[in-house]
């Protein structure tokens, strides 16, 4: 359950009165359709009452007012608060039997759908309802390890080792289409533009980003990029890899092992997309870096970065400059995995330190730890995070296939 803060309900006020809406209490009712998605005037009431109602509902009056950026919207004071005495609420295994290194969340109905991907090739499909957890599916047409996931809508997008992109229908969540051509090496990274246009797809062994055109049928291979580099800190199975795309609405930013953050700005002109890379840090600081984590804000404004040289920076995209790093605050080991909170007032991070996984959950503008938290029983390496829409659960994947779920 979420509700409106008061800086969100005077920027929703607005967008309703520029979307042409004359009653707020009577939001839909000004519309032919009525109520979408079977919404009560009830639900809109308390929405602008700032109540709390579902975080669907909630979705759904933001997007009718035609508001994408819902979570800049939500009262969050109390969630982040809560956040300093997190408990450890379930432990899912061992549905998979190798690490989970990709997640993925959705809300479907007051519930909360997700996605892992394992190196052992399979998806497992989960949802969440307040504590209790049910195990739905598990989806093994993979033939290596699925290294990412993205949901849009009403299906699921998974890339993989296997060097294919699968589309699943999260109805029945069987796979309606198969990209198997086009990638010369295995997939990394997947990321989706906000208007559902473009996928840039990276990958571990090769400098090369695909740009496929989304929104046809079938799929367009439109460019092979490059403009990343060789590493020169790891070994040559790694060094060419692109570990890191994050979507900053049509512009995606990539990161690699040769320390480049690239921003990938797509334009038309006339019939031709261009896209155009731009690299956000300086090529002089680049000598002994290697990117192994990346994580951009709800807001769209910044983007945390973990570098193999033991510390965390936060870029502002815009003005591509450094706003802050914990060197010399916090020595931590490799950064392995990051994540906003909704809010993006609290990064999780997840290292590995001295044989012990460890998530800290830190202020991303003055480097203030929130809190530890540690997963006691197990001692595999974290290899990915996910905070849930609603802001109040953490989910985690370690390297033996474990799922760890934090909670408020």
């Amino acid at each position: 359950m979420v509700k409106l803060s008061d800086e969100g309900k005077i920027l929703a006020d607005k967008a309703r009165k520029q979307a042409g809406f004359t009653n707020k209490q009577k939001l839909y009712k000004d519309k032919e359709d009525g109520l979408p998605n079977g919404l009560s005037l009830g639900t809109v009431k308390r929405f602008w009452r700032q109540e709390s109602i579902s975080i669907d509902s909630f979705i759904i009056i933001c997007k009718a007012i035609k508001i994408d950026d819902w979570c800049s919207l939500i009262d969050w004071k109390n969630d982040t608060k809560n956040w300093k005495t997190a408990e450890l609420k379930d432990e899912l295994n061992p549905y998979h039997h190798q690490g989970v290194g990709a997640l993925a969340v959705m809300t479907n109905n007051n519930e909360i759908i997700l996605a892992s991907g394992s190196y052992d090739s399979t998806i497992n499909i989960w949802k969440i309802k307040g504590d209790r957890v049910t195990h739905l599916k598990t989806l093994a047409e993979h033939k290596k390890d699925v290294s990412s996931l993205i949901f849009i809508e009403n299906q699921l997008i998974s890339g993989s080792y296997d060097r294919t992109i699968k589309t699943w229908n999260t109805a029945s969540w069987e796979c309606i289409d198969t990209i198997e051509n086009g990638h010369n090496s295995e997939i990394e990274c997947l990321a989706l533009t906000t208007d559902d246009q473009y996928l840039f797809v990276s990958s571990c062994n090769s400098l090369e980003i695909y740009l496929w055109v989304w929104d046809l049928n079938p799929k367009k291979l439109l460019y092979k990029l490059q403009e990343h580099k060789t590493g020169r800190l790891y070994p040559s199975t790694i060094a060419n890899a692109v570990l890191g795309l994050v979507v900053n609405h049509n512009t995606v930013i990539s990161s690699g092992m040769d320390g480049r953050l690239i921003s990938w700005q797509i334009s038309n002109e006339g019939d031709k997309v261009i896209v155009i890379p731009t690299l956000i840090n300086d090529e002089n600081s680049l000598e002994l870096r290697a990117i192994t984590s990346s994580a951009i804000s709800p807001d769209r404004e910044y983007l945390a970065v973990g570098e193999n040289s033991k510390q965390i920076t936060i870029w502002d995209i815009a003005k591509k400059s450094l706003v802050y790093n914990t060197q010399g605050k916090h020595d931590f080991p490799n950064i392995l995995a990051l994540a906003y909170h909704p809010t993006g007032k609290i990064l999780a991070s997840a290292s590995f330190d001295a044989d012990n996984p460890i998530i800290r959950l830190w202020n991303p503008h003055n480097g203030d730890i929130v809190t530890t938290l540690t997963t006691y029983s197990h001692s595999s390496p974290i290899r990915s995070l996910i905070f849930s829409p609603d802001g109040k659960m953490l989910i985690a994947g370690d390297e033996e296939g474990h799922i760890f779920l934090w909670g408020v």
